[in-house]
């Protein structure tokens, strides 16, 4: 589902998980049933093409596995066998270790601002609030909505500032925020009816297991599963990233 165009996967998870009708698809998606069902065949036989696709990937990766494990093996009999004939007079020479060696390691200064820009990493400063720069959103099925996310850290707490507007006004349900990789996995951190969010929400510390951040079309209520309709997505490696 994940290879699939964003509309199909979207269309399916309504159809197929959620269990509505070609009627209420039509009123979210705002078209009419024929179009959802002409759709919901289009997205059918591209996830078949997928599975076979895939299928047809692993077994080539399987054969391709066999022979370089069978060619590992092989140079790790030669590399013992050689190792026999070479370790006593490799031993016999070993040398007591200098002075310098010796000498416990120097302790390595602290990273500077200046290294920190250069290795890509920062120095942790504990009480300064820090925040890079927004990440605007990814739009997927035709929504009117537009985001932008940003994360604010503090020590060790890192916030995430959602901007969001410009949603229809829904027409039951409303507009969740997720936490999301999968639909069995989705985390729900916020739900609304409003078509304008914003807000500072608090990271959990497992928030990069998941792949994507994103808002959602909330159906047929707020407190409903993940309905597969993603409006808003940003990866959660570029997010974790720009902060």
């Amino acid at each position: 589902m994940a290879r699939l165009d964003p509309q199909s996967a979207a269309l399916l998870e309504l159809s197929e998980s959620q269990g509505l009708s070609d009627e209420e698809i039509a009123d979210v998606l705002h078209v009419k049933p024929d179009e959802v069902r002409r759709r919901r065949e289009a997205a059918r036989a591209e996830l078949e093409q997928v599975v076979g696709e895939s299928r047809s990937r692993r077994r080539r990766l399987a054969g391709g596995g066999a022979l370089l494990l069978v060619g590992a093996l092989a140079v790790g009999a030669v590399v013992a066998s050689s190792g026999d004939e070479e370790g006593k007079p490799a031993r016999a020479q070993e040398s007591t270790p200098t002075r310098a060696e010796t000498q416990p390691a120097a302790r390595r200064p602290e990273t500077s601002a200046t290294q920190a820009e250069t290795t890509g990493t920062q120095p942790e400063r504990p009480g300064l609030e820090s925040s890079g720069p927004g990440l605007s959103m990814q739009r997927l099925n035709g929504t009117n909505g537009r985001g932008s996310a940003q994360v604010l850290r503090r020590g060790r707490t890192r916030t995430l500032r959602l901007r969001a507007d410009s949603f229809l006004a829904p027409q039951g349900g409303g507009y969740a925020v997720w936490l999301y990789t999968s639909k069995t996995s989705a985390r729900r951190l916020y739900a609304t009816k409003e078509t304008t969010i914003s807000l500072d929400l608090p990271l959990p510390r497992d928030i990069s297991r998941f792949a994507f951040f994103e808002v959602a079309r909330a159906v047929p209520d707020l407190e409903s599963e993940h309905s597969g309709l993603s409006l808003l997505r940003v990866p959660t490696k570029r997010l974790l990233g720009s902060g």
